[in-house]
Protein backbone atom coordinates (compact mmCIF):
# COMPACT_ATOMS: atom_id res chain seq x y z
CA UNK A 1 0.00 0.00 0.00
CA UNK A 2 1.17 3.53 -0.70
CA UNK A 3 -0.25 7.01 -0.19
CA UNK A 4 0.70 10.42 -1.49
CA UNK A 5 -0.78 13.90 -1.63
CA UNK A 6 -1.25 15.69 -4.94
CA UNK A 7 -2.11 19.32 -5.65
CA UNK A 8 -5.80 20.14 -6.08
CA UNK A 9 -6.71 18.45 -9.40
CA UNK A 10 -8.34 20.35 -12.24
CA UNK A 11 -11.92 19.59 -13.16
CA UNK A 12 -12.57 17.26 -16.07
CA UNK A 13 -14.40 20.19 -17.67
CA UNK A 14 -11.13 22.14 -17.88
CA UNK A 15 -8.77 19.36 -19.05
CA UNK A 16 -9.18 19.74 -22.80
CA UNK A 17 -9.28 22.62 -25.25
CA UNK A 18 -9.96 22.67 -28.97
CA UNK A 19 -7.01 23.92 -31.00
CA UNK A 20 -7.00 23.93 -34.81
CA UNK A 21 -9.60 21.21 -34.96
CA UNK A 22 -7.90 18.97 -32.38
CA UNK A 23 -8.45 18.44 -28.68
CA UNK A 24 -5.32 19.09 -26.63
CA UNK A 25 -4.60 19.26 -22.92
CA UNK A 26 -5.30 22.74 -21.62
CA UNK A 27 -2.48 24.90 -20.29
CA UNK A 28 -3.87 24.51 -16.76
CA UNK A 29 -4.00 20.72 -17.10
CA UNK A 30 -0.41 20.61 -18.39
CA UNK A 31 0.76 22.78 -15.48
CA UNK A 32 -1.04 20.57 -12.94
CA UNK A 33 0.35 17.39 -14.51
CA UNK A 34 3.90 18.72 -14.30
CA UNK A 35 3.51 19.83 -10.67
CA UNK A 36 1.72 16.63 -9.63
CA UNK A 37 4.35 14.46 -11.39
CA UNK A 38 7.06 16.20 -9.38
CA UNK A 39 5.09 15.46 -6.20
CA UNK A 40 4.83 11.77 -7.10
CA UNK A 41 8.59 11.64 -7.58
CA UNK A 42 9.33 13.57 -4.38
CA UNK A 43 7.02 11.32 -2.34
CA UNK A 44 8.51 8.12 -3.73
CA UNK A 45 5.48 6.76 -5.57
CA UNK A 46 6.19 3.29 -6.97
CA UNK A 47 4.56 1.32 -9.79
CA UNK A 48 1.79 -1.08 -8.80
CA UNK A 49 1.16 -4.05 -11.07
CA UNK A 50 -2.10 -5.89 -11.46
CA UNK A 51 -5.53 -5.09 -10.05
CA UNK A 52 -5.71 -2.31 -7.46
CA UNK A 53 -8.05 -0.53 -5.09
CA UNK A 54 -7.79 3.25 -5.04
CA UNK A 55 -9.08 5.72 -2.49
CA UNK A 56 -9.02 9.44 -3.28
CA UNK A 57 -9.68 11.93 -0.50
CA UNK A 58 -10.39 15.44 -1.77
CA UNK A 59 -9.88 18.64 0.19
CA UNK A 60 -10.62 21.82 -1.70
CA UNK A 61 -8.47 24.91 -1.24
CA UNK A 62 -11.69 27.01 -1.19
CA UNK A 63 -15.20 26.69 0.22
CA UNK A 64 -16.75 26.61 -3.25
CA UNK A 65 -18.93 23.68 -4.21
CA UNK A 66 -17.34 21.14 -6.56
CA UNK A 67 -18.29 17.92 -8.29
CA UNK A 68 -16.11 15.16 -6.75
CA UNK A 69 -16.20 12.84 -9.76
CA UNK A 70 -14.92 15.68 -11.98
CA UNK A 71 -11.66 15.68 -10.00
CA UNK A 72 -10.83 11.97 -10.35
CA UNK A 73 -10.06 11.78 -14.09
CA UNK A 74 -6.99 14.01 -13.84
CA UNK A 75 -5.68 11.96 -10.90
CA UNK A 76 -6.16 8.58 -12.61
CA UNK A 77 -4.68 9.83 -15.90
CA UNK A 78 -1.66 11.15 -13.97
CA UNK A 79 -1.08 7.75 -12.35
CA UNK A 80 -1.05 6.07 -15.77
CA UNK A 81 1.15 8.77 -17.34
CA UNK A 82 3.72 8.31 -14.56
CA UNK A 83 3.61 4.48 -14.82
CA UNK A 84 2.21 4.07 -11.29
CA UNK A 85 -0.73 2.17 -12.80
CA UNK A 86 -0.60 0.01 -15.92
CA UNK A 87 -3.93 1.47 -17.07
CA UNK A 88 -7.04 3.05 -15.59
CA UNK A 89 -9.53 0.57 -17.02
CA UNK A 90 -11.88 -1.74 -15.13
CA UNK A 91 -9.48 -4.70 -15.25
CA UNK A 92 -6.85 -2.75 -13.31
CA UNK A 93 -9.02 -0.60 -11.04
CA UNK A 94 -11.18 -3.05 -9.14
CA UNK A 95 -12.42 -0.52 -6.58
CA UNK A 96 -12.42 3.26 -6.66
CA UNK A 97 -13.69 5.36 -3.78
CA UNK A 98 -13.83 9.12 -3.60
CA UNK A 99 -14.48 10.97 -0.37
CA UNK A 100 -14.45 14.55 0.84
CA UNK A 101 -12.11 15.44 3.71
CA UNK A 102 -13.17 18.72 5.29
CA UNK A 103 -10.89 18.55 8.32
CA UNK A 104 -7.64 17.02 7.07
CA UNK A 105 -4.19 18.55 7.22
CA UNK A 106 -3.69 18.69 3.46
CA UNK A 107 -5.16 20.52 0.48
CA UNK A 108 -5.59 18.65 -2.77
CA UNK A 109 -6.02 14.94 -3.36
CA UNK A 110 -4.69 12.26 -1.03
CA UNK A 111 -4.39 9.05 -3.03
CA UNK A 112 -4.03 5.60 -1.49
CA UNK A 113 -3.33 2.61 -3.72
CA UNK A 114 -3.26 -1.00 -2.64
CA UNK A 115 -3.36 -4.35 -4.36
CA UNK A 116 -6.90 -5.55 -4.94
CA UNK A 117 -8.12 -8.38 -2.76
CA UNK A 118 -8.77 -11.47 -4.79
CA UNK A 119 -11.68 -13.68 -3.91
Amino acid sequence: MQSFVLPWPPSTNSLWRAYRGRNILSFRARQWTLEASKELLAQGARPVHGPVEIEILLRSPTRRKFDPDNRTKAVLDLLVKNYILEDDNNEIIQRLSVAIDNCGEFTGAKVTIKAAQTS
